[in-house]
């Protein structure tokens, strides 16, 4: 197996625990500007954090972008407006890490798709336009038990208990 596999063996072995990783992947969703305005592309709208009208907006994106995944067998928590206009974060639930990895990398191949079907462009850069929020990859670890009646506190000091 590889590293990731080895280590994770490891953490089942030697410490009785399973490792689980939750994926947030942020991305700009943009849209050409008329040639009269200059060219070049522009976020799709100018809402900011979590408001509903950029996802009634962009529904039939997020609609083809989640047919995407699921078609994949790749579930989706949630989609929801981010710190800037046009940014969008993809919530990918708890997972073992390589099916986090291998759905994450789907997931990214089917936004950039289902921007296109749209007419659309997505981008992961890291920050697009200076007065937009940045967008990141946040990777959500976990540990837990295997056995749900011997859940634990997997960082927890027997030394000190709460």
């Amino acid at each position: 197996g590889g590293a990731v596999e080895r280590q994770v063996e490891m953490m089942r072995t030697r410490c009785g625990l399973e490792v689980t990783v939750g994926v947030e992947l942020e991305f700009h969703l943009l849209r050409e500007k008329d040639a009269k305005d200059g060219g070049g592309r522009e976020a799709v709208d100018g809402y900011n954090w979590a408001h509903s009208r950029a996802l009634d907006e962009q529904a039939e994106f997020i609609a083809t972008l989640l047919d995407y995944l699921s078609a994949q067998d790749i579930p989706a928590e949630l989609v929801h407006g981010e710190s800037s206009g046009g940014q969008f974060e993809l919530v990918l639930p708890y997972t073992d890490p390589l099916t986090a990895a291998d759905r994450l990398v789907a997931a990214r191949a089917s936004l950039f798709a289902a921007a296109r079907f749209h007419d659309l462009r997505a981008t992961l850069v890291p920050k697009f336009a200076a007065a937009s929020a940045g967008s990141g990859l946040h990777l959500h670890l976990g540990l837990r038990s295997p056995a749900p009646s011997a859940a634990r506190n997997a960082l927890a000091d027997p030394a000190h208990p709460a």
